[in-house]
């Protein structure tokens, strides 16, 4: 049936790796959001911790100790803020990783889509080809009869 040979096969093979790039971007990127929550977490944690324990001392030995708790909850406090503009600022680069894969996956696609009606063709032209060769070799052999 003859080779089969896609003349964009290497623009396929391109589209692919772009795709596989932006997979791998999306996948870091995600997992960068999740350490980053569950530093948030840590830190939301932490704090919590501290407040309980400030909460529940029966009494407070000195002023100093209550500055030391009240610093440290406010430290914890400037943690958690600028952990929350961090997972903002990688919510935005998943997001944004999540648009690139997308655009990649569509554009291979296009490609594959290409890829596959030029088979078709090629398969019908072979047919064709096929035909016409019986054809020739049926009225051959009648006119030699």
């Amino acid at each position: 049936m003859g080779n089969y040979n896609y003349k964009l096969q290497t623009v396929l093979d391109f589209k692919s790796s772009v795709q596989d790039q932006m997979m791998l971007k999306y996948s870091n990127a995600k997992k960068e959001l999740e350490n980053s929550e569950k530093r948030l977490n840590e830190f939301l944690e932490d704090k919590r911790k501290i407040e309980n324990e400030k909460d529940n001392l029966d009494y407070i030995k000195t002023i100093k100790d209550l500055k030391n708790y009240n610093s440290y909850i406010e430290q914890s406090n400037y943690k958690i803020n600028n952990q929350k503009k961090m997972i903002n600022d990688v919510k935005e680069e998943v997001n944004e990783a999540k648009d690139n894969l997308i655009t990649a996956s569509k554009d291979k696609k296009v490609f594959e889509k290409l890829k596959e009606n030029d088979y078709k063709k090629h398969l019908n032209l072979m047919k064709k080809k096929e035909s016409i060769t019986v054809d020739e070799i049926v009225t051959f052999i009648s006119c030699n009869n």
